[in-house]
């Protein structure tokens, strides 16, 4: 099932269990991804680049990811990891995909460096 962060990550603790979380760069290695965590009796992370999710389209991307967990009955959270423009995910993609999000704090600090430069 596609689950949130939260919500895995609050099993894991009642279970003092650790989650995988892996890159997928291409609609190629879900499938495989999704099955060894059925296969581990686990849930996953599954992080992919603003990039990758745009260029395979943020829709594609999140239909794959629960048509597979769903058909697998796996627990799956989609994770997009090193986000840099904040504005730009919220539009584009944490509106589509509702997932977790890592924002770079070097890119944020930059940027709020940046605008405080007199």
């Amino acid at each position: 099932m596609y689950k949130t962060l939260k919500e895995v990550t609050q099993v894991a603790e009642d279970l003092n269990m650790t989650i995988g979380a892996f890159n997928a760069h291409n609609l190629e290695m879900l499938p495989e991804m999704i099955r060894a965590a059925k296969e581990m009796g686990s849930p996953i992370i599954i992080q992919t680049s603003i990039d990758t999710a745009k260029y395979i389209g943020y829709p594609v991307v999140v239909a794959v990811v629960k048509t597979l967990a769903n058909n697998e009955m796996v627990d799956v959270v989609l994770h997009l990891d090193h986000a840099k423009d904040f504005v730009k995910l919220k539009l584009q993609s944490m509106q589509v995909i509702q997932a977790s999000c890592l924002m770079d704090p070097h890119f944020l600090l930059k940027r709020i460096s940046q605008k405080l430069k007199p």
